[in-house]
């Protein structure tokens, strides 16, 4: 069926599974604006639970809270003590395996679950939370996408290491849980706090492709395992293009179990294979750490990447490596503190110093075009690059770079449906000219 230019005002839900419009959506859902309250014990989406395969929901926004709450394990068990149960929390679609496009989150979102020692320990609890989507499936495409909300994870089951090896919980601005794609997508919330076993800026883990995404949330506070501007944790089939980050990220561990585990921390990536990819992306955030393996970049492959944030060590004994992994044509900004920051370099990588990436000064990078080192600045290495590729491969399509105030950044512009509440009946939405 089609729901088209519906208006849902002051909703309030509870009980184990809550949305605004319908808990599975085969057909079409179209410039429809909800807002309330959705606080549920195991799903809370705010539009659909579940959206099937070659479903449709678009030009539509979510207004409120939209939570997972309880302090009762025996609740939350369904289906007896050998139960796998699939938590989701999102402000458009607690799973998608079809396309959700034009959409707009503003408001709050929170995890609230007991954080004591399940007595049902043959269950297994996933959970996920995304601003858009709680998990996007293999044929899920989110596209052209806004989180204004503030995501926030108070309790997630217990930080014991038996239990939370068991209970994944995968967190992210877009989407928590990414196999499918992630096509244009905005998080600006006012914060992210998150207790999840991999946490993201955009998505929480990412074994799908992520292009043209911006992190702009000004702090990611996070005390899982994974952690990343952009990405927690990377798989093998991860590609990320054309994206940033301009969070700082904190993963202090202040009244959190410690397991004694290193975790992992990356401007863009917080961990990664050496298959997944990340291209023409870069992070300008800086890193508030306990003891964990630092990464300017990330882990995996970088193609035409740069960093400039710095380390913000809690301890002497902190080390902060430039990149991790392979790297080709890829750049980080020259730390002060030799004692605390390793340089390490790879295929055709540099360190440059500040002045560089506002165009000041000059650095050596390869020329692709020309098959040699040359002096130029930042912005005219990455661009040759990008020139390079775009020319080599038709299927390619990396944005050009152009000098900002404090570091290149892309020369795109883009326009979003608003998800701010209004006192007038009917959705509001600004049209985009490129959509």
């Amino acid at each position: 069926g089609n729901v088209k230019n519906l208006t849902l005002k002051n909703i309030n839900f509870g009980g184990s599974w809550g949305a605004g419009i319908a808990i599975q959506n085969y057909g079409s859902i179209d410039s429809c604006y909800i807002d309330g309250i959705l606080k549920n014990r195991i799903g809370a989406a705010g539009f659909v639970v579940l959206n099937e395969e070659g479903s449709v929901i678009k030009n539509s926004a979510f207004n409120g809270t939209f939570s997972v709450y309880t302090q009762d394990t025996t609740k939350f068990s369904i289906g007896g003590t050998y139960a796998e149960v699939d938590v989701v929390v999102a402000g458009i679609a607690g799973k998608n395996n079809g396309l959700i496009k034009n959409v707009s989150v503003n408001g709050i979102s929170e995890i609230d679950m007991y954080n004591k020692k399940s007595t049902s320990t043959n269950a297994v609890y996933r959970i996920y939370q995304g601003g858009i989507v709680a998990q996007n499936l293999l044929k899920g495409e989110v596209s052209v996408s806004h989180n204004a909300a503030s995501l926030k994870q108070v309790n997630v089951l217990d930080y014991s290491s038996e239990m939370y090896n068991k209970h994944i919980t995968y967190a992210g601005g877009i989407v928590g849980h990414n196999l499918g794609k992630i096509e244009k997508a905005i998080v600006d919330s006012d914060s992210i706090i998150f207790k999840a076993y991999g946490s993201g800026g955009v998505a929480g883990y990412n074994n799908g492709t992520i292009n043209r995404a911006y992190n702009e949330v000004p702090d990611i506070v996070s005390w899982g395992y994974y952690t990343g501007g952009l990405v927690g944790q990377a798989g093998a089939n991860s590609i990320i293009s054309n994206s940033l980050n301009e969070s700082s990220v904190n993963t202090s561990y202040s009244g959190v179990y410690w397991d004694g585990r290193i975790r992992y921390l990356g401007g863009l990536v917080g961990y990664g294979v050496s298959s997944s990819k990340i291209q023409n992306s870069f992070s300008a955030g800086d890193f508030v750490t306990g003891y964990s393996n630092n990464k300017g970049i990330g882990y995996g492959t970088h193609y035409n990447c740069f960093n400039i944030g710095k380390l913000i060590s809690m301890y002497e004994s902190g080390t902060f490596d430039l990149f991790g992994g392979t790297n080709y044509n890829s750049y980080s900004v020259i730390q002060t503190d030799s004692n605390r920051y390793d340089s390490n370099q790879t295929i055709d990588s540099y360190t440059f110093d500040s002045d560089v990436a506002i165009g000041k000064e000059k650095m050596t990078y390869y020329d692709m075009n020309n098959s040699e080192e040359v002096n130029g600045t930042l912005l005219e290495a990455l661009n040759s690059w990008v020139s390079y590729q775009n020319e080599i491969d038709d299927e390619t399509d990396f944005d050009l770079w152009k000098q900002g105030e404090f570091y290149p950044i892309f020369d795109v512009e883009w326009s979003f449906i608003s998800a701010e509440s209004s006192s007038s009946s009917g959705l509001i939405i600004e049209s985009s000219s490129s959509e």
